[in-house]
């Protein structure tokens, strides 16, 4: 294969393009000094074979050097003697002899920017508007398998706890497909997974470091993956959430709650927020629309009925409790609150009724029967909250005492007294 590097006379008119026009003598100079340079290339793609890490030691000063910045064949030796010295350390790896994990993993990580660079640089159309690629054919067999190294790298950090480290590498590996010169290598199935695996890895990890900038960059790659969108939801709201992008997390928020109904964190997350707002109207249409989408779901009622208890407007509230009982006859916090409204207005009536004329028998005993009738309506919710949850004593206990000791139930009364002395 022939080698090509870019002339001094380009070299010179980027130098140049970038800073003060440079004098003859300057010029002079760096000419002589881009020959040396690339005389070290040279060099050091003559000892790869050999000793790639030595290369590597060789070209060093030229990597350096911002005049070789824009040298393909530079890059070009650079990625052939990291990717001889990868395969030094895994061959170890294989025998089980001793072997530089960091030495693997470093050049596993940089060789795509070097190969990267090669190939810009190397379909980079020359002063006549001209492509005259010359090593990119060459980039695939050097890059090729270097992908397996970053996903091993990211599973090893990992385990090891070096969360920061992991998602970097898992990242490296996700963005494979984006560089050009990668595009032939992972078209087969295995490698699509294993960057798909990758982008999920780097995320997850990413959500253990708190980096949510890399969250979100990565966690699009797994919304439409079916075992995975939960988790998408679950991790894309509280990545928003962190960065305080607001009106992105509420919309989030709002599409994960019609995907996964009967995910509380999502339900409880949204209601919060309105509630925390004052955004009473708009909590109440998205319940609606949410109750149209699932019926079935009394969570729904249930917010419903809170935003009315808040309000004091009992009657709806207790609408709302009982179609939430009515569609899930366990549902605790509807059962809880609906005897609690009862009691609400029973307590209300005997306020309000606190002037009425003592002599009037007869409107006293229409009182009694309609507070009554609240107490009544409370106990069957208490007594199913008792069967429900009988050691949660704070859900029943107070309530179902008052309903049997203002419904004259002294033998229910007592058999309930000694537990409120415990």
């Amino acid at each position: 294969m022939k080698k090509v590097f870019l002339s001094i006379a380009m070299m010179m008119s980027v130098a140049i393009a970038f800073g003060q026009a440079l004098s003859k003598d300057e010029i002079k100079a760096q000419k002589k000094q881009i020959k040396q340079l690339s005389n070290i290339v040279k060099a050091a793609e003559n000892m790869i074979i050999n000793d790639p890490n030595g290369a590597l030691n060789t070209i060093s000063s030229a990597v350096k050097n911002d005049l070789m910045q824009n040298n393909a064949e530079m890059w070009f030796v650079v990625s052939k003697a990291k990717r001889g010295a990868i395969d030094l350390e895994n061959n170890k790896k294989v025998k089980n002899e001793a072997y530089d994990v960091n030495k693997l993993n470093t050049y596993a990580y940089e060789i795509f920017d070097d190969v990267n660079n090669c190939y810009t640089l190397d379909n980079t159309p020359n002063a006549k508007g001209k492509i005259a690629a010359k090593y990119t054919e060459d980039l695939t067999p050097i890059i090729a398998g270097c992908h397996y190294h970053l996903y091993n790298a990211g599973g090893d950090y990992f385990k090891n706890g070096d969360y920061a480290q992991a998602s970097k590498y898992f990242a490296r590996l996700a963005d494979v497909a984006d560089y050009g010169f990668m595009k032939d290598l992972v078209n087969n199935s295995q490698d699509s997974l294993i960057i798909a695996t990758a982008a999920y890895n780097a995320t997850v990890c990413a959500m253990q470091d708190k980096n949510y900038e890399m969250v979100l960059k990565y966690i699009e790659r797994f919304e439409n993956d079916p075992e995975r969108t939960e988790l998408y939801y679950d991790h894309k709201i509280r990545a928003l959430k962190a960065v305080g992008d607001t009106l992105a997390w509420v919309e989030t928020l709002k599409k994960a709650i019609k995907v996964f109904p009967t995910n509380e964190m999502f339900q409880n997350n949204l209601i919060q927020y309105f509630n925390e707002k004052n955004m009473y109207n708009e909590l109440f249409a998205f319940m609606d629309e949410m109750i149209a989408t699932d019926p079935s779901n009394s969570y729904f009622y249930f917010v419903k009925g809170v935003i009315y208890n808040k309000y004091d407007s009992l009657d709806s509230a207790i609408d709302c409790y009982s179609k939430a009982i009515e569609v899930n006859p366990n549902h605790m916090e509807s059962l809880g609150n609906i005897a609690r409204c009862y009691i609400k207005k029973a307590q209300d009536y005997s306020n309000n009724q606190a002037s009425t004329n003592l002599r009037n028998k007869a409107q006293l005993k229409k009182d009694k029967e309609i507070i009554q009738g609240y107490y009544r309506n409370a106990l069957p919710h208490f007594e199913k909250l008792r069967q429900l949850a009988p050691d949660n004593k704070d859900l029943w206990l107070s309530g179902l005492g008052n309903c049997y000791y203002n419904l004259n139930m002294e033998k229910e009364f007592k058999s309930i007294e000694s537990l409120f002395e415990e």
